[in-house]
């Protein structure tokens, strides 16, 4: 092979690997824009849940109790808002101290079921249950949700004790 082929040889392998540089670059962002936009309609159960837990959950130094809910945060999680209120709940806004009119209160405690994960605000369990207890004894009960996302039993329990 003489030098002049050697020469146009190499000149040719250049533009080739400049080329496929192009194309795999290219390739690459477009695969990115199309991952993002889908991944909007789409939702990923591990995304969301890492989103959720990075967003309103809040570190704790407890073995038994390592995580609550941060209190008044708002997100929007698996196409639903979850919004938690001054004690960390995904409820209402309640008073220690029970009105007088009311006869009952309820507490759920629980994990992502009973945080209602996925699920609007009066689709719960919780809120179900207090329309129905009220539907029939005109707003004697509140029923609170304590849940929190990735709870065990354990927790729940200091959960409770705590709060």
């Amino acid at each position: 092979m003489g030098y002049s082929n050697l020469k146009k040889f190499l000149k040719e392998l250049t533009y080739g690997l400049i080329l496929l540089s192009v194309v795999i670059v290219f390739c690459l962002v477009t695969g990115e824009i199309a991952v993002r936009v889908f991944c909007k309609r789409l939702s990923n159960y591990d995304m969301e849940m890492w989103r959720y837990a990075r967003d309103i959950k809040q570190p704790l130094y407890n073995d038994r109790l390592p995580f609550w809910h941060y209190p008044n945060k708002k997100g929007n999680y698996y196409g639903v808002t979850i919004e938690t209120n001054s004690f960390g709940f995904r409820d209402f806004e309640y008073s220690i101290t029970k009105p007088s009119d009311l006869k009952k209160r309820i507490i759920f405690i629980g994990d992502c079921s009973t945080l209602g994960w996925g699920v609007p605000f009066y689709s719960t369990v919780p809120k179900q249950l207090e329309s129905m207890l009220n539907k029939e004894n005109s707003n004697k009960y509140e029923v609170i949700n304590m849940g929190v996302g990735n709870y065990n039993s354990t927790m729940e329990v200091e959960l409770f004790k705590s709060k």
